[in-house]
């Protein structure tokens, strides 16, 4: 499964604690370079990642583990490629008789 995870700052962490924080991300990076499809970071802070997991027991732990979670807003958008959604509401549409 797909999802697209946006996270923003919900409050300034402690300057003491931000430099742990990033460097902890940078490794979050390393670790799951395998399931992320591309990430960005956004230039008045917070991020987003494209996330490429089995299940959703999976893209739970990785938004778990994420070292800026606790000081983040996190909105987690599933997603299935654009013609295939497209294709099932046209089909669940003709169902419905429209």
């Amino acid at each position: 499964m797909r999802a697209l995870v946006i996270g923003r700052p919900r409050f300034q962490a402690p300057p003491e604690q931000i430099v742990g924080m990033v460097q902890g991300a940078l490794d979050w990076v390393e670790r799951h370079r395998d399931s992320i499809v591309i990430n960005g970071a956004f230039p008045a802070g917070g991020g987003f990642a494209v996330l490429d997991v089995p299940d959703v027991e999976t893209l739970n732990a990785l938004i778990l583990e994420w070292p800026l979670t606790p000081v983040s807003d996190t909105q987690v958008e599933p997603f299935m490629d654009g013609e295939a959604g497209l294709r099932a509401l046209l089909e669940a549409l003709q169902r419905m008789g429209g």
